[in-house]
């Protein structure tokens, strides 16, 4: 029996033997004792056929070229991205990138815009459409802006006027 990571705050932790894996006290039916290995301390592990995010299998993650990011509670593969362990439905993975990080969105996870693609930029699971991609940014990491428009989270700031939208410190 080998204890693989020990339970941390409300988090258990994973172990295994030689024919079974185990997150707390339950056991991970079809995880493959012999594969499965942890890939960091935030509760994200893979065996040969899965990825597991605190003991839940990742649907639809390859576990050969799933990876951790910047973001504790992101992983991306060859396919796609997995946001808290479930896909983003990124519509350009070549143009997905990662605005924010972790303690920028602290508190905030409703409004935070912590990522963005050429189509769409991310507020917690939604993914918004962005007017003017080459002139997106964000500002104050709630508030973003286009040469089209102005966002608050995922609304549109319906009368702002994007060219002269700027932001005054502080968290709004």
């Amino acid at each position: 029996f080998e204890i693989l990571q020990q339970k941390t705050g409300d988090m258990n932790g994973y172990a295994k033997n030689a024919h079974s894996v185990y997150f707390g006290p339950n056991t991970l039916d079809g995880a493959d004792a012999k594969t499965f290995k942890l890939l960091d301390n935030n509760g994200t592990a893979r065996d040969a056929a899965h990825v597991y995010s605190r003991g839940a299998v990742i649907k639809g993650a390859d576990p050969d070229t799933f990876q951790r990011t910047e973001l504790a509670y992101v992983g991306r593969d060859k396919k796609g991205v997995y946001y808290f362990g479930k896909a983003l439905h990124v519509r350009d993975l070549a143009s997905f990138k990662i605005l924010e990080d972790a303690d920028a969105c602290s508190g905030q996870r409703e409004h935070c815009i912590w990522a963005r693609d050429k189509f769409d930029y991310y507020v917690d699971r939604q993914a918004k459409p962005i007017a003017d991609s080459d002139s997106f940014q964000v500002i104050q990491s709630v508030y973003a802006k286009d040469a089209k428009q102005v966002y608050f989270g995922s609304s549109v700031l319906s009368g702002a006027d994007a060219a002269t939208f700027q932001g005054l410190g502080g968290e709004s």
